[in-house]
């Protein structure tokens, strides 16, 4: 078991305001999904597990993370809380993508990996693989994993809301209700984008 003094979640630790971004991604879920109910959880780049930790507890959780020291933190965290709902999986996110009778949530929260590429061996879908960035990545996947009227949210560098990634835009635009999109950090550097599917 993983004494909290021992816990140490990377991936956290190199976000700026980690705490106000994941605070108000907390503040939206609970605005959307009842902390009574049963709300079925996706975090697709869960590093140490940080964010998830905080979900309520009723929620079923079910993560992924390719790095596996993190991935141990992650599920050491789940074990610490007691958590028999959480299922924490040592795979990359494309991992569940391939799957074709995937599981869908009713609520998707990521603070997703930027700095990495799309796995081609694992993600067959050229559409897909023309995605620019992986943050965006992770969220258009998850659409795809959101039940209907389902909600994600997913808080992004802001320097990916350019034009630049306007292919990207238009995707989510044609999928989904863009509910929110707030810029929320002192330096603006963070957007959390709230969307529900259609």
């Amino acid at each position: 078991m993983i004494k909290e003094v021992d816990y140490i979640d990377l991936k956290a630790q190199s976000i700026h305001d980690f705490d106000i971004i994941s605070t108000h991604i907390w503040d939206i879920a609970k605005m959307n999904c009842s902390p009574n109910d049963l709300v079925s959880l996706l975090e697709p780049c869960v590093g140490g597990g940080k964010l998830i930790s905080l979900a309520p507890e009723k929620w079923i959780i079910e993560g992924y993370e390719p790095d596996y020291a993190m991935y141990k933190m992650a599920n050491g965290m789940m074990v610490t809380q007691k958590r028999n709902n959480a299922k924490i999986h040592n795979s990359d996110f494309e991992s569940v993508c391939i799957n074709k009778n995937f599981y869908t949530y009713d609520l998707i929260v990521s603070i997703p990996y930027t700095n990495k590429g799309i796995n081609p061996e694992k993600e067959k879908g050229i559409d897909y693989l023309n995605i620019k960035n992986y943050g965006w990545y992770v969220l258009i996947r998850s659409i795809d994993l959101l039940t209907k009227g389902g909600i994600g949210i997913f808080a992004l560098p802001a320097t990916l809301l350019g034009d630049v990634y306007s292919y990207e835009k238009e995707w989510v635009a044609k999928k989904c209700i863009i509910l929110s999109n707030d810029r929320i950090t002192e330096k603006n550097d963070y957007v959390v984008l709230t969307i529900k599917k259609m």
